[in-house]
């Protein structure tokens, strides 16, 4: 009879756990009969299941129930519940929300015997790199070099592509054969960019030629034939007298004109940045630097 009834609670605390299954026996392992009864496990299994549904506004009020209720001194647990809390925030794409759980939390002192440590550290490296924390993202990396060499190399080439850092791309191609690539795709994608200062002075000699300049043919016509009908508009008015609706037309038309060579300026600038996420895209994708697929546990 006891037998039987191990049976139906290992099944039942299998059938929530969401890790791969050397995990949720690492999970287990240190866990009572008595504790699979308690609250906080019940809230924290519930919070793993409606993870995996996808469901991780209810996830995430399970594994906040889970903490408020779990007893004190059990740091261990207590951990790996703030880290599934944490990496919900991180699926919902909240880099700032994890950044202050992190920095409030027990993860703070999580070392290599932490289960997800790995996972941990490239997280917290990816939402410090998004929000522009650089010393704090070159300190994870830092410690990503010293316990994971091989995952450190894709990071500093991801870096490099997320900074735009044209120079540290040439030279991390240089030392590894396998990416020389990178210097044909570099020398494309400089060759492709647009100057922005000359797409505005090529809007302030011709209206619209900015805009052509960066391949908008329809809107360089559309700025071209507003600006010559309030050009047209403006000089019959004065020579017919009516100054003041001429001053007006010329008023309208001064804010045509400077507005669309700055319009130009501002659309090489876009051209440039979309230029450079295709180049980005193709560097990520050939080389699997996709930060999701270097966890090695998800929900």
């Amino acid at each position: 009879m006891i037998r039987i009834f191990l049976v139906v609670i290992t099944f039942f605390s299998h059938g929530f756990m969401l890790f791969s299954a050397s995990l949720t026996e690492k999970l287990q392992e240190n866990r009572s009969l008595f504790e699979v009864n308690q609250d906080w496990i019940k809230e924290y299994q519930m919070g793993l299941s409606l993870a995996k549904k996808g469901e991780i506004d209810l996830a995430q009020d399970a594994f906040k129930r889970a903490l408020i209720l779990i007893p004190q001194g059990n740091d261990k647990s207590e951990t790996e519940i703030q880290y599934a809390l944490l990496f919900t925030h991180y699926l919902k794409q909240d880099s700032k929300k994890v950044i202050q759980e992190f920095e409030k939390s027990r993860l703070l002192y999580a070392d290599q015997s932490f289960s997800f440590h790995h996972d941990l550290m490239l997280l917290l490296y990816d939402c410090y790199e998004k929000e522009h924390h650089e010393i704090k993202s070159n300190y994870i990396l830092a410690q990503i070099q010293d316990k994971y060499p091989e995952q450190a190399q894709e990071l500093i080439l991801k870096q490099a592509l997320m900074r735009k850092d044209m120079e540290q791309l040439k030279l991390i191609s240089s030392h590894k054969p396998a990416l020389n690539y990178l210097l044909e795709l570099s020398e494309n994608y400089m060759s492709k960019l647009k100057s922005p200062r000359f797409a505005k002075w090529l809007g302030l000699i011709c209206p619209g030629a900015g805009y052509l300049y960066v391949g908008q043919g329809k809107t360089a016509l559309t700025s071209f034939f507003i600006n010559g009908l309030l050009i047209a508009a403006s000089t019959q008015l004065f020579l017919t007298q009516f100054y003041t609706l001429g001053v007006l037309a010329v008023t309208f038309e001064l804010g045509w004109y400077i507005g669309g060579a700055l319009g130009g300026k501002e659309a090489a600038k876009i051209y440039n940045e979309q230029v450079y996420q295709d180049f980005q895209s193709k560097v990520i994708m050939q080389e699997n630097l996709l930060m999701r697929d270097k966890f090695e546990y998800e929900f």
